[in-house]
């Protein structure tokens, strides 16, 4: 008896120690998502001032970061919601 609660309270901390895992992850995503935003917007509006062209091509190049750094979320992302469906169709 004792073993089967243990296994079980094993069981449950795994469990808990996913869930967790998810939630931290969702969490940063979405910190990341609006520190992105707010680099956007931003760079929107350098770009209305632009004063030369050294100051052109360095805003080229954040706005290349940028995009590359939406990328590699939106592939997070799929990754997430594969994890979570592969997760789901293991317990079945």
């Amino acid at each position: 008896m004792c073993s089967l609660r243990s296994g079980t309270i094993k069981g449950f901390s795994i469990l808990e120690d996913q869930i967790n895992l998810a939630r931290d992850f969702k969490d940063k995503l979405s910190k990341f998502r609006s520190s992105l935003t707010l680099t956007r917007a931003f760079l929107q509006d350098a770009e209305k001032r632009q004063l030369d062209e050294l100051v052109k091509f360095w805003l080229e190049q954040l706005r290349d970061i940028a995009y590359e750094a939406n990328d590699v979320l939106d592939e997070l992302a799929y990754e997430h919601v594969r994890w979570k469906v592969d997760n789901q169709m293991s317990k079945k």
